[in-house]
């Protein structure tokens, strides 16, 4: 019998399977309780502690099968909605976002059993479960940024430094020092200092600079053009020199198929010194498939700019994916726009604030029979983004929720989910750069490297 055989019945007998088990249902259970509707942070770093236990001490076999297992209940719970859209073929989709718990789990087993440094184990393991999460999240061809150990956690103190992926490997790095009795003492402290960020938010940003404007944000799914100007025509009187709309609000190409509602805008514009940004598409053939999804902007002088769609929704005719992030150039200032989905990722806020952008805007379209936690879930990420680049970040959403988000990513006007309404606000453009938008978006990548280095290390090691 090999001692890696011996290792793994010894551990099997300190770690009962019926123990195990448990542990991983508990685990998964506090998952589910971290995320929204529930968001109690806390519990997603107790959830990956209580995992870790079972990765240092149960058997490589058992730490797979059991993080499938946990993935499976963790994302099946916080995803529920995924089956309203997709039924029966929520089912492998589940499936596959367990794996990218049950292989840094094999991993991190396999390999934490050649080291006998219980540092290097607890560093091993956290770098191993942030590089696989932050594979998952934007580099798989099936990438999917949602329940992240850090999105968890929110906007906080250490978002415009290291991002929301470095905030996850603290969380995973807390976890895994918790659990070992040499690294105990760090493990506390890295605690401490997440359960601070979470109780002391970033404080709210007043909009009553000398620079503010004041911007319009108009909710509605599927309305019909006129509605969607009556609703901006609400909103006149407090002379708003932006109005946003939701994604598709026009679910055809205004410019080619219906002039004069541009037209309309432009003159409405004009007339009341303001500027519309709506989500619209671009038709480039005559194919089902050949159009982009566009946030457009208009001014007193017609179109100023115009913007594609960079992550186009999997599994949904959603158009050609543009290639470019660009802001546009008007009299209030340079304008990132973005859509939807676009804000679920990293780069395009981070490219927009790059070339300059000083206000974000997204339009936005959630489905409303997508449910209600789906919305609470996606709303997550405008903060993140807000939070990550410190700019001002306008949401326009279909059915909600539609938001106006300091660059703290605290939330200054929301409106209810599924309502049919408008609401003002005022932001202030932004200038610089946050050490995440110059460099702290590399801490992943410097993750991922780190996870390649140790588990060589590792491998390349005689058993202990």
């Amino acid at each position: 019998m090999s001692d890696e055989e011996k290792s793994g019945r010894t551990s099997s007998r300190r770690f009962p399977i019926l123990l195990q088990i448990t542990v991983a249902i508990a685990s998964a259970g506090l998952l589910i309780l971290g995320y929204p509707p529930f968001g109690f942070w806390p519990c997603v770093l107790l959830a990956w502690a209580g995992f870790f236990v079972i990765v240092f001490h149960a058997s490589p076999r058992s730490s797979t099968y059991l993080g499938l297992a946990l993935g499976l209940v963790a994302y099946g719970g916080s995803l529920q909605w995924l089956r309203s859209i997709f039924e029966a073929a929520a089912v492998p989709l589940y499936g596959i976002l367990s794996l990218f718990v049950a292989l840094p789990a094999l991993v991190a087993c396999l390999l934490s059993r050649r080291v006998a440094s219980p540092w290097f184990k607890a560093f091993l393991a956290a770098t191993l479960f942030a590089a696989f999460e932050f594979f998952r999240c934007e580099l798989f061809f099936l990438e999917f940024p949602w329940i992240s150990a850090g999105s968890a956690l929110g906007p906080n103190w250490l978002t415009p430094v290291i991002g929301v992926y470095g905030c996850s490997f603290l969380i995973f790095t807390a976890a895994a020092c918790l659990v070992i009795r040499e690294t105990r003492a760090v493990g506390i402290g890295l605690a401490v200092v997440l359960l601070g960020l979470y109780l002391f938010p970033m404080p709210v940003v007043a909009p009553d600079a000398p620079e503010a404007i004041t911007v319009a944000v108009v909710q509605g799914e599927e309305l019909n053009f006129d509605e969607y100007v009556e609703l901006s025509r609400k909103t006149l009187g407090q002379s708003p020199k932006l109005i946003v709309w939701p994604e598709y609000a026009l679910p055809y190409d205004v410019r080619q198929q219906e002039p004069q509602q541009v037209e309309e805008l432009r003159q409405l514009a004009e007339s009341h010194d303001t500027i519309f940004v709506l989500g619209t598409k671009t038709k480039e053939g005559d194919g089902e498939r050949e159009w982009r999804n566009t946030a457009l902007t208009i001014g007193k002088n017609g179109v100023l700019g115009e913007y594609y769609k960079n992550h186009t929704v999997h599994f949904f005719n959603d158009g050609i994916a543009g290639t470019n992030a660009d802001p546009v150039s008007t009299p209030i200032g340079l304008i990132g726009a973005e859509v939807c989905f676009d804000c679920d990722y990293e780069d395009i806020t981070r490219e927009l604030v790059r070339k300059g952008a000083e206000v974000i805007v997204a339009p936005t379209f959630d489905a409303r029979h997508w449910k209600e936690t789906q919305h609470k879930q996606h709303a997550v990420f405008f903060q993140l983004r807000a939070a990550e680049n410190r700019r001002w970040l306008i949401c326009a959403a279909s059915s909600g929720y539609s938001r106006i988000i300091d660059p703290h990513g605290r939330i200054h006007q929301s409106l209810p989910f599924a309502s049919v309404d408008a609401i003002v606000g005022k932001v202030v453009p932004q200038t610089g750069r946050t050490f995440y938008n110059w460099a702290g978006w590399l801490v992943p990548w410097g993750v991922m490297l780190a996870a390649l280095v140790l588990s060589a290390l590792a491998a390349l090691r005689s058993q202990p």
